[in-house]
């Protein structure tokens, strides 16, 4: 697990120096002649088999990793229980007493193991399912 590129990306401060940005994240191999693609958020480079895209498959553009995936996921989260907060749909109980939550105080970290732990729910949720490119080539 040490040596999984997305486990160091969760872990460090300072992705670029983990990894340079012509290494593949998932398998750490150099870009070389193999199929790449590249997310649009953090701009490094995956080999295509190394996250499930085929030469049929059309990675255009918008394709995010799923590093940037999830963390897209959680900011979309935070926004969205910020918004149920704001019109009073958001409530908790305390002391028997149901109370409105404030929109101020409702955050959702967006680094390091929580990302990862996103992947593996996102992971397990697409698992169930049948296609398995879509495990991996989100858009």
């Amino acid at each position: 697990m040490d040596t999984l590129g997305v486990f160091l990306e969760t872990q460090s401060p300072d992705k670029d120096k983990i990894l340079p940005k012509e290494t593949c994240v998932v398998c750490g191999g150099r870009k070389g002649s193999k199929l790449t693609v590249s997310c649009d958020s953090c701009f490094r480079w995956f080999h295509a088999d190394c996250v499930g895209v085929t030469g049929h498959d059309l990675i255009g553009r918008g394709w995010l990793c799923q590093y940037c995936y999830c963390k897209k996921q959680l900011v979309l989260l935070e926004t969205s229980l910020k918004e149920k907060a704001a019109d009073g749909k958001l409530t908790y109980k305390s002391k028997g007493v149901i109370q409105s939550r404030n929109p101020d105080d409702i955050t959702v970290p967006k680094t390091g193991d929580v990302i990862l732990q996103q992947m593996l729910l996102n992971y397990l949720n697409e698992s169930s399912g049948s296609d398995s490119v879509a495990i991996c080539a989100h858009r």
